[in-house]
């Protein structure tokens, strides 16, 4: 699943379809332009329930197994928050992570 996920992920990067960072992610969720929130799982417990609390009832937001580090090897940055603004690659990023 990993490698699936990290493959669509690199994808969207080189597409510039890709938010990371939490001011980013936040401007892009609350604009309506992201649906979908990826969280590493070793991202500061502050800033899980800050972003889940930005998100509310306006994007999913999933806690994935996944650590800062083996987000930075699919897109090249070392980050905790992700988010997709482009609705294609979400619907691909969800089907991988099998959220609805």
């Amino acid at each position: 699943m990993k490698e699936k996920l990290f493959n669509k992920l690199s994808v969207a990067r080189k597409a510039g379809k890709i938010t990371y960072g939490f001011d980013s992610v936040k401007e892009q969720v609350l604009k309506g332009k992201a649906s979908l929130v990826l969280l590493a799982n070793d991202l500061s417990p502050k800033s899980a329930k800050e972003t889940e609390f930005f998100c509310k009832d306006k994007a999913t937001v999933v806690k994935t197994d996944i650590s800062m580090s083996e987000y930075a090897n699919a897109i090249g940055v070392l980050t905790g928050i992700i988010t997709l603004t482009d609705e294609g690659f979400t619907k691909a990023v969800k089907s991988v992570l099998e959220v609805e």
